[in-house]
Order: C-alpha cells, then structure tokens, then sequence
C-alpha cells in the first residue's frame, strides 16, 4: 500500500476546492441564463450565439492553457484564471445588450479553458502521486459546486441576476487570492505516470481505441452541455416558475455528484465498462423522460435521472487514457469539449428550427424504429449529426469533420506533423496533411514568431561581434 504524504494531502484538498469554486461558478452561470436572456431581450437564437462565443472563447482558452499548462506554471495558471473567471462572470451581469453580452462571454471562455485545463493537470498530477485513482472524487467535487451554485441561484431568483454575479464573483476572486500561498506548493516535480496494474487502471493499446475514448467523451460533454445551458431554459418554455427552473440543474447536479462519490467503488466492483454502459442507458431514459412529457415534475425527474446516468463517464475515460500518458488525457479532453462546447448551440439553432424538447430528445434517440431509445450507436450518431448539419445550413459538416477539427488544433499548440501522424493512426504523414488547416492568421503568426527568433539571434550576434572589435567607433 502505497504511502502518501502530507504535501499531496494538501494538494488534493486544494484542488478540491478548485473544483468547488469552478463548479458553483458555472452553475451561477448557467442557472440564471434565463435572466440574462430576459435582461438582454434575446430570442432562443441571440442566447445560442452568446453560448456559441462562450464556446468560441473556450476552444481559446483550452489552446492557450494546453500551450502553457506546466508544473512550475500550474499555479499561475490557477490563480490568473480563477480571478479572470470571476471578472468575467461581473460583466456578464452587466451585459444588457447582443454585443455586450458576446464580448463578455468571448472572454468568459477564454477564462474558463485556461482554468479548466490548468485544474485537470494538476488533478492528473496529484492522482499520479496517489498511485490510486481520485479523479471521480475531484470531479464530484465540481458536482458539488455546481449543486451549491444551483442551490444559491435559486433562493436568490428573486434578486437581480446582475447582483448574484457580482457577489459570485467578488468572493470567488478573493478565495483564489487568499489560497495563494497554498496554489504555490503545486509548482512541485513531476510525479511518474501510475502502472497499468496500480488502481487497476486499464492500458491503451492503440489509437483506435483513443478515438473511441475521445467519441465517448464527446458523447457524454454534449449531455452535460445540454444540461447546464439548457435544462433551466427547458423547464422555463414549460411555463414553471424561475426557481423551479433553477431546481432542474441543482437535481441533475446533486444526482452526478452522487454517482461520482461512489464512482471509484463501483468502478471498482463491476469494472468501468459495465458501469459506463449501464449509465448511458440510465442516461438515455432519464433523457428521454424528460422532454417527452410537458410536466414539470417529470422533467425535474429526467433531468436527475440523466445526471446520475452521466456521473461516472467522464472521470471513466480520464482514467483510462491516463494510461496513455499525458498527451492522450489531453486528445481525450480536447475532443470531448467539442461535445460540450458544439453541443448546446446545435442544439439552439435546431430550437430555432423546431421546438426545445425536441432539439433535446434528438441526440438521445434512435432515427431507427427498430432501434428506438436504444443507446446510441456511432452510426446513429452519425446521421443525427448530418441531419442537424443539413438543417442548420452546414451541408459540409459531419462526424468525420471533428477528427479534422481535433488534429488541426493538436497542429495548433505546437504538435510535430509526425506526433500527429501516429496519434492519428497514418503510415504516411502525407495523409496527415490532409487533415490539418491552418489559416492564413495561424500562418502569418508562426512566420512573425520564427522571423523575431532570427532577428533576435542576428541582434545577438551583431552585438557579439561589435564587443569583440572594441566596441562602436
């Protein structure tokens, strides 16, 4: 049994807090979109695009804070990112026009993938130094928080959205900068990755397999996407209350944080794989209860039961492709925020097109009569996609598209054409190639970035060789 020691205690009980604090935010976030709608006088469409730069934002976010996320960096990256976090959620309080408010949620975005990836590397750091898994229980934290959030959201429906979010904020910022000093002990070596055999987790034999991991984790985002930008706004077209409507994510947020305590366990007992099956067909019938009936009472029901459904998934797939390395844990969680981050403005714009409850049913069901309510197969997945794509006016736009979507950012933070090549599976780094674009700004930036390294060398030797000759005459 391995031994653990007081600084790692500490850390995990830092990063704890983290999770807390990220999770209440987003809850607050969430929870009151309704008011900020209201506030703003958006249409279900003006709220898609405000979620769609907060999308946007995060995709930023994620690539500056992958780009950046190192051990001795890690506590910069926690403290700048929780205060800009906060920052950001103040004005969005203020936000009481379209433009205004896509500003403010561009760079709420930008805030959150900064802190979310500088919180899960260390949180794989911090599991290494276990030796065990604990990832379900941080992420139970974030559960937590959420449900606090929810919880706060609600009995403050009453009071101006805009004074929530100040207060939020306020206290938020200043528990990051009173944990400071304790942020600064995370900046410690790197810990070895764990064994495959220790805390029984599993080995990642091929790339394929990544790839499924990385769908799955997409699949399991999208529904909790779904949830937080949706489930409020759900029970709010079906004409209950505002604190009922807050209620639905505080329920889906305290089923998750349920199934996630008692996660590592019955991983555990029955293995990962029966666990995340049975959860995506709880999940699918929590779903479908949901939104197939106009009754708040139910809908409150679903949305619990689909919480608990998706609890243990995303921690599941961490794990499994903590295996992997560090390099596979980041394709895993790059791929699935496609899913979390795509998925509830598709869902807005089918709304637009159709209804909320059934945007909401559609990801979670079958085309297939045969197959009707069944968990959803990657050829369902498939064709509910390019259904949505034709319908939204993005003929082009497909499954296959997030895999080009996935290696042109890996190209992005800096990969090397050949890492991506085996990443991806390709003999040859010419079918590579094909699957990466970068724009002409990712291009122009890298040229400025290489022509200031060469013109600083020159500088460099210039004043090296004026040293050398006595100086300038």
């Amino acid at each position: 049994m391995s031994t653990v020691s007081a600084a790692d205690r500490h850390s995990r009980a830092l990063l704890t807090g983290y999770f807390l604090g990220l999770g209440a935010i987003m809850a607050v976030w969430s929870v009151r979109m309704p008011a900020v709608q209201q506030a703003a006088h958006l249409g279900t469409a003006g709220l898609a695009l405000v979620l769609l730069a907060a999308a946007v934002g995060m995709v930023a976010g994620l690539q500056l804070g992958g780009r950046y996320a190192r051990p001795a960096r890690l506590p910069a990256l926690l403290t700048s990112g929780s205060i800009a976090l906060t920052g950001c959620l103040v004005l969005v309080g203020q936000g009481e026009s379209l433009s205004a408010l896509l500003l403010a949620a561009l760079a709420f975005g930008v805030a959150h993938g900064v802190l979310d990836v500088a919180a899960n590397t260390a949180a794989v750091r911090c599991q290494n130094a276990f030796g065990r898994p604990i990832m379900s229980g941080l992420h139970a934290a974030y559960s937590l928080g959420a449900l606090a959030g929810a919880a706060l959201a609600a009995l403050t429906a009453h009071a101006p959205h805009s004074t929530l979010f100040t207060a939020t904020g306020a206290l938020m910022a200043g528990v990051a900068v009173v944990a400071v000093p304790v942020t600064r002990s995370l900046s410690g070596a790197d810990r070895p990755a764990m064994r495959a055999g220790t805390g029984k987790l599993p080995l990642l034999p091929s790339p394929g397999k990544l790839w499924l991991l990385a769908a799955l984790a997409a699949a399991s985002l999208l529904g909790e996407g779904a949830a937080a930008d949706w489930a409020a706004v759900h029970l709010h077209t079906l004409g209950a209350p505002t604190a009922a409507s807050a209620t639905a994510f505080a329920l889906f947020s305290a089923a998750m944080a349920a199934g996630r305590l008692t996660g590592d366990r019955l991983t555990a007992a029955f293995g990962a794989p029966t666990v995340v099956r049975a959860g995506a067909l709880l999940a699918t019938a929590g779903l479908t209860l949901g939104v197939i009936e106009n009754s708040t009472p139910l809908a409150l029901t679903g949305w619990a039961v689909f919480g608990l459904g998706l609890s243990t998934t995303v921690p599941s797939l961490i794990t499994a492709a903590g295996a992997g390395g560090a390099k596979a844990v980041a394709t895993v969680t790059a791929t699935g925020y496609l899913g979390l981050l795509a998925g509830p403005a598709l869902i807005g714009a089918l709304a637009s097109a159709t209804t909320l409850s059934t945007a909401l049913l559609l990801p979670a069901l079958s085309e297939s009569r045969r197959n009707f309510a069944q968990p959803l197969s990657l050829w369902t997945w498939s064709k509910v996609v390019r259904r949505i794509a034709v319908q939204a006016g993005v003929e082009r736009f497909s499954t296959h598209t997030t895999r080009h979507l996935c290696l042109t950012d890996l190209a992005r933070m800096g990969w090397e054409v050949h890492a991506i090549a085996t990443f991806a599976g390709h003999q040859h780094t010419d079918s590579t190639m094909r699957y990466i674009h970068l724009s002409g700004r990712d291009l122009a930036e890298r040229f400025a970035r290489g022509m200031e390294h060469i013109h600083a060398q020159r500088v460099a030797l210039l004043s090296a060789g004026a040293e050398g000759a006595g100086g300038p005459r």
